[in-house]
């Protein structure tokens, strides 16, 4: 665990080392990257969130056929609609639900969450029809 710890913080940084003072920098950049490892855990915990989520809606679900199938015992004869009322709206209501869920914390989880892992500064802008310079 130490060794990995050790790996994180020597490769947290790209600062070239050219100094005393750039190889201080990056020991300190390295010790920064070390701190994200809370990250880590708080994005675990969220895509776990996500999960816990689905867990609930299955068990709404489940919660919405129980209802239906004893007003369906309970009530005879127009118990039967009443059944069928409360299957169609519970559900519709759990679907849409899902739907909301699965879309905002998703997207929320990816664009606050995730993109804070990729590399910056990479690449080269894109500009079409541009012929490059060579230089010799």
């Amino acid at each position: 665990m130490i060794c990995g710890l050790l790996l994180v913080g020597f490769f947290g940084s790209d600062r070239k080392v050219d100094s005393l003072a750039s190889g201080g920098l990056r020991v300190f950049d390295g010790l920064a990257s070390l701190a994200r490892i809370v990250n880590v855990f708080s994005d675990v915990l969220s895509y776990m969130r996500l999960f816990a989520l689905g867990l609930a809606a299955a068990s709404l679900a489940e919660t919405i056929n129980s209802l239906s199938g004893q007003l369906n015992q309970s009530v005879p004869g127009i118990g039967l609609l009443v059944a069928i009322f409360v299957l169609v709206v519970g559900h519709a209501i759990n679907i849409g639900l899902g739907l909301i869920a699965g879309c905002v914390h998703g997207l929320r989880l990816n664009v606050i969450e995730f993109f804070n892992w990729g590399l910056k500064d990479e690449g080269k802008p894109f500009r079409p029809f541009r012929k490059e310079e060579t230089r010799l």
